[in-house]
């Protein structure tokens, strides 16, 4: 049982377009990254520096409290 195993090698442009391709997908990936750092600054201004109580809980176990929760 003989199996040709030659894999057909990319041109030049396939390599390039592939380049590119992936070098977009990479400047999406870093974009959204900064994006989710921005709303976790934002997510934790308001939860820290909220003027009502806030509590997170999980399964009826408490995982966190604002500052204002935690003085009442």
């Amino acid at each position: 049982m003989d199996v040709d195993l030659m894999v057909k090698k990319p041109t030049y442009e396939e390599v390039t377009a592939r380049i590119k391709t992936l070098e977009k997908e990479l400047e999406q990936q870093v974009q959204i990254e900064t994006d989710l750092r921005d709303q976790e600054k934002k997510y934790k201004l308001i939860f820290e520096k909220g003027c009502v109580g806030i509590l997170l809980t999980q399964i009826d176990v408490l995982r966190f409290a604002n500052r204002r929760a935690r003085t009442v």
